[in-house]
C-alpha cells in the first residue's frame, strides 16, 4: 500500500532495510535507466522554473561550513 506520510512518522525500521535499487548482484535493472531520467526530468523543469528563495534573509551558522539557520523553503517562479 502506498503511504507517502510514512516519512513523516518515526521510522520504526533498521537503518538499512531499504535501498531504493537494492544492492549488489541483485541490483534493480532499471537503476540507471531511473537515474537518467531524474535528471532529464530536472532539467527540463529548470529550463522553464526559477527556483527562488521565500524568505527575504537567510541567517548563516558557522558550523564545519556555514549553513542556514533552519530549513530554506523555495518557490518556483515561471522564467
Amino acid at each position: 500500500q502506498f503511504d507517502p506520510d510514512r516519512h513523516l512518522r518515526p521510522r520504526d525500521w533498521p537503518q538499512y532495510a531499504s535501498f531504493a535499487f537494492g544492492f549488489g548482484p541483485r541490483i534493480c535493472i532499471g537503476r540507471a535507466f531511473a537515474l537518467m531520467e531524474i535528471g532529464l526530468t530536472a532539467a527540463t523543469l529548470l529550463r522553464r522554473f526559477t527556483l527562488e528563495p521565500k524568505a527575504k534573509g537567510i541567517t548563516p551558522v558557522p558550523w564545519f561550513l556555514l549553513r542556514p539557520e533552519g530549513p530554506i523553503t523555495l518557490g518556483w517562479v515561471p522564467r
